[in-house]
This record gives structure tokens, sequence and C-alpha cells, in this order.
């Protein structure tokens, strides 16, 4: 499918493929189209994220460089979100994205490229998967019957904090290039210390604290000595 945009003299014809788009990296400011156009993607959970991106002049459309960005940022968004001074700097490389259920790229003059949201979705699934979602730890509260607000004990903005400082924890663990990346991201102790540390508000006994386990569970009468000669 080829689309070309008009604005000015600046826009060049964009080949969109299904299944092979463009994802390549822009280094010469010069070649770059100016003004950079905007891919707009809205997510199932309802949120919708606008990233511009970099595109050459007389390349295709960058389409894979702007999913990534899109991506990106609707992480940051939602790391902000669930805590206010996440252990990962505000990145969420470990947020499992939704899937996309509209895309489109929009040029400076208000025109619009739609593309294809299910092609999108399934090419940047592997890209989109993460260990936290906000969406299982948001019914994970309404199953534990988890307080919005309290005074004293856990309520749903501090269980949905805790699950991500040490899901962002043990995904840097995990990954020990991004600490040395990025250089805004808390120290390896910290990492570590939130990675391990044992939260018991995070974990619904099952038993009273105190009580052996065991004390709840039918055992039968007698030995497994006399069971087998039985």
């Amino acid at each position: 499918m080829r689309r070309k945009f008009e604005s000015g003299n600046q826009w060049s014809d964009f080949a969109i493929v299904d299944r092979r788009w463009a994802d390549y990296a822009v280094t010469d400011r010069k070649s770059a189209v100016v003004p950079a156009p905007i891919v707009q993607v809205t997510f199932a959970d309802g949120e919708t994220v606008r990233a511009p991106f970099a595109t050459s002049k007389g390349q295709p459309l960058n389409i894979g460089r702007g999913l990534r960005t899109a991506i990106a940022f609707y992480r940051a968004r939602i790391a902000r979100r669930c805590h206010r001074h996440p252990i990962d700097d505000g990145r969420g490389f470990c947020i499992d994205v939704p899937a996309i259920t509209a895309c489109s790229v929009i040029q400076s003059a208000g025109e619009s490229l739609p593309l294809f949201p299910r092609t999108m979705s399934d090419a940047t699934a592997k890209l989109r998967r993460g260990t936290f979602s906000l969406a299982r730890v948001k019914e994970e509260a309404r199953e534990r019957h988890i307080p919005l607000l309290t005074t004293g004990g856990l309520d749903q903005a501090q269980l949905i904090a805790r699950r991500y400082q040490r899901a962002a924890a043990r995904y840097l663990l995990a990954h020990p290039e991004l600490l040395a990346t990025y250089r805004a991201i808390g120290s390896v102790e910290d990492v570590r210390r939130i990675a391990v540390a044992k939260d018991l508000d995070l974990n619904q006994p099952r038993t009273p604290v105190g009580t052996a386990r065991n004390q709840y569970m039918a055992r039968p009468k007698g030995t497994w000595r006399n069971r087998k000669a039985a």
C-alpha cells in the first residue's frame, strides 16, 4: 500500500508493507523529514499515545521505530502512575503492554494514514511482553477486597506500587546491561534489596501468622509404614 503525504516538499512516497515495514536509525539530521511524523497508538486498555519518530527523506516510513517509541512512552506513563519514585527511573522495562487496537500516522497538516492494528499488534507482541501487568494487579486487589484508601493497612495504591517495584527490580537484575546503560537507575545494592525483600502484605496468608501449616491439614491416622503393611 502506497500513499503520498503532501506537506510542502518535505514528504516523499512512503511504502507500508503489512509484515515488513522499515525500522532503521536516522543518523544524519539533514536527511531526516521535518517536521517528523507522529504515530498515534491506542491500546486495549484505552490509553492513547502520540509519539514522533525520525524518518529519512526518500526512504520508507520508519513505522517500526515509531511503534517502539510509542511502546516506550506507554511504559513510562504507566510506570509513573504506579510509583512516584520507581526504581527503574520510570522507564517501565517490565511493564506488559496490552494489544494495539488502533494505529495511525499523522503529519503536520493533520492528514492521517491508518494502519492495520492487528498486524501492528502481532508484529510487536514480543516487544510488548512484560512481567508486570497493571490490570492483573487491579484484579488481584478486587479479589482480595483491598480498599482504595486506608489509614493503617494496605490499600490498592500501595499494592500496585509494591508489586511494580519488585517486578522492576527483578527485571533489572535479570538484565544487568540496563544498570550500566542508564545511570539514573538505582544502585545495584538497592535493586537487589528490593528484589529479594520479603513483604508479607503482598501475599495473602492461608493460615494465621505464627501457626504451623500442618495443623490445618487433614492427615490420616497411622504412619506410612502401617499403611504400607496394610
